[in-house]
């Protein structure tokens, strides 16, 4: 049996250097619950088209059937980045990142809304080989206290096509961003 290969899409081993420009992190936490609520966070200037946002969400009380909220977190414009929370019943605490990158070929972003199981959207044509894509959602849907109903993945299926996936349901918008490199 062959070794297996990965694909190096940020070139830190081919010796060309790195296609990270760039690397500004972060924590928030939300003290507004079972509500709607934004935070912008000033961030240092970017290029915003060569640029995505990062988050995880933790919670001040461990338990995984407490629901944290909703987060989804976008780039304002080259020195902003916005956080939204819906629905949190105990103070959730955003971990970001916004990271920009070198040899961008094309950056594609969207906001979804979803209320099925799957669910596509259609993008212009791009190398998946050469191409990361990144999700956050917001759900104004509380009618669960489990936070693994809300479980959210996006695929990219092929070259023009971003597969949704989430465990029931539930009505979210999904702020996705895909980026590709040369």
């Amino acid at each position: 049996m062959g070794a297996l290969q990965g694909l190096d899409k940020f070139n830190v081993s081919g010796g060309g250097g790195s296609n990270i420009k760039g690397i500004q992190d972060g924590t928030f936490t939300f003290s507004q619950l079972n509500d709607i609520s934004t935070q912008t966070i000033p961030i240092s200037n970017i290029n915003i088209l060569k640029s995505i946002v990062r988050i995880t969400i933790t919670q001040s009380i461990l338990s995984p059937t407490l629901y944290v909220g909703s987060v989804s977190a976008t780039l304002t414009d080259s020195t902003t980045l916005t956080l939204n929370l819906q629905n949190a019943y105990y103070s959730p605490t955003v971990k970001w990142e916004v990271i920009e990158f070198n040899n961008v070929k094309s950056k594609q972003v969207g906001i979804k809304t979803i209320a099925t199981t799957t669910d596509t959207i259609i993008v212009s044509s791009i190398n998946s080989s050469k191409s990361l894509v990144f999700l956050s959602f917001t759900s104004a849907d509380n009618s669960t206290s489990n936070v693994q109903n809300f479980a959210t993945n996006l695929v990219l299926t092929n070259a023009t096509t971003l597969s949704f996936n989430q465990s029931n349901a539930k009505n979210k918008s999904v702020y996705w961003q895909l980026i590709e490199f040369n």
